[in-house]
């Protein structure tokens, strides 16, 4: 039970401040280096909802027990 709480967390890090700072990171960057934004760009919003929907199928888990 406690490893599942720590995934949790580790999820919920994802989708607040991980996630975020990927995506604004890729805005940040010139504009030269577009396609590697756009690269970043997809990679912080996947990490994003990935991470959501595990949390929330984990929660759902944890409330059917």
């Amino acid at each position: 039970m406690e490893h599942l709480v720590k995934s949790q967390t580790v999820r919920l890090w994802d989708v607040w401040f991980i996630g975020p700072v990927i995506i604004v990171s890729a805005l940040r960057l010139p504009q030269k280096d577009r396609p590697l934004a756009w690269l970043l760009g997809a990679l912080g919003v996947g990490t994003v909802v990935y991470n959501a929907m595990n949390y929330r199928r984990v929660e759902q888990l944890e409330a059917k027990r």
